[in-house]
């Protein structure tokens, strides 16, 4: 059988040091390279390619000068010549079996057409692991709960079939985070079959301060105040807020289940989530009150 043409798409912006080492990974997929082309888009047009940087030769870079990652995404969807099309981020190392892997699972069920991937987080310094980290192993990208209880995943590592866009339409790039959550919604209002692709693999970084955390937490909630809380009235949503600070059962169980953590680690764990859910929370009471925030 013939095997299927493959698009990849990855977005960067400011990170070609760790670009280099996703690209590098997907110069060794053991998916034929030749059925496959890489698309980079440059989110930002002033920062250009360094001098002496390898450039696989199925890989082309673009510029989108639209900020955004969903606007970069959006810019080589329209360029893509893939019957599928696979997603992941700049900080990203496909494991070799990454797309011959999603590829076998779309081969074996006609339906499918979106899989999550995995997503397997490591340290700074192998092995050692400090506060920021630890909690990136309990939270940072459940793909297996995202596909499972809402029928999204983050776009990190996304397969879909050139179908699904052209029934459900390209991201919304007016958002600056969610937006992957926002259209997987779209898909699964629209019966776009997902599951959730274990040996289908990409490598990410923990982060390592607890600013970064931070960062993520004001993006995240900047792109849900957006989608969701924007609509609500003011007693549901500072009801919400308030339900929000409540430290939840299945939380707690996740991170007490982690054996690979002792007591005290999964109490800084504990600690950091709910530092976090603070940083959300205010963040979605200073948009709710028209104050400025930080760019999402």
């Amino acid at each position: 059988m013939e095997l299927p043409f493959v698009s990849i798409i990855v977005p960067t912006y400011n990170d070609w040091d760790r670009l280099s080492l996703c690209l590098e990974a997907l110069s060794r997929q053991s998916y034929p390279l030749d059925n496959m082309e890489i698309i980079v888009v440059n989110n930002n047009p002033k920062d250009s390619v360094p001098d002496q940087f390898i450039v696989p030769g199925n890989c082309r870079i673009i510029t989108e000068g639209k900020s955004g990652s969903y606007a970069a995404r959006n810019a080589a969807l329209a360029l893509a010549k893939g019957s599928y099309i696979g997603f992941t981020d700049s900080d990203c190392i496909p494991d070799a079996n990454w797309v011959k892997n999603a590829i076998d699972l779309f081969k074996e069920d006609s339906t499918l057409q979106r899989i999550g991937g995995r997503i397997d987080i490591f340290s700074k310094v192998p092995d050692i692991y400090n506060s920021v980290e630890l909690y990136e192993t309990v939270f940072a990208f459940q793909q297996d709960l995202y596909v499972k209880e809402y029928g999204t995943c983050v776009t990190g590592n996304l397969f879909t079939t050139r179908k699904a866009f052209d029934s459900i339409g390209v991201f919304n790039d007016s958002l600056m985070s969610g937006g992957d959550f926002e259209w997987g919604n779209r898909a699964t209002q629209a019966n776009v079959k997902i599951i959730f692709g274990a040996n289908v693999i990409v490598n990410h970084p923990a982060r390592y301060r607890f600013e970064e955390l931070a960062q993520k937490s004001r993006r995240v909630a900047g792109g849900h105040y957006n989608t969701h809380e924007v609509k609500k009235g003011f007693v549901k949503f500072y009801l919400s807020l308030f339900k929000k600070l409540i430290p939840v059962g299945s939380e707690i169980g996740l991170i007490f289940s982690k054996e690979h953590l002792s007591i005290s680690q999964k109490m800084k764990v504990f600690y950091t989530r709910y530092k976090l859910q603070f940083i959300y929370n205010y963040t979605l009471f200073k948009l709710r009150r028209g104050q400025s925030a930080e760019r999402f």
